[in-house]
């Protein structure tokens, strides 16, 4: 690891637990930490891009929806209600 880790910006994802649980369990099993294989990871797609790209292209993730999730539309608030 390079520099000051205190000067090293945190970053951080939220993955879905059926995703998360069953990887945590594999690395477990093999004695290693998640935020290790996730530096790894790094380093070979920095090192080897079409590489690593094209051996994760197939599980790959569909891009999240950014922002608050759309509310119910079954019970519309003041806002929504519609005078006729």
């Amino acid at each position: 690891m390079s520099g000051d880790q205190r000067r090293q910006h945190a970053r951080l994802f939220r993955p879905d637990p059926e995703e998360f649980a069953p990887a945590r369990a594999v690395l477990d099993a093999r004695g290693l930490v998640l935020s290790d294989y996730l530096r790894a990871t790094l380093v070979w797609l920095a090192a080897n891009p079409d590489e690593a790209l094209a051996t994760l292209a197939a599980h790959w993730p569909v891009p999240r929806r950014l922002g608050r999730p759309p509310r119910e539309v079954d019970d519309p608030g003041p806002a929504e209600q519609r005078v006729d």
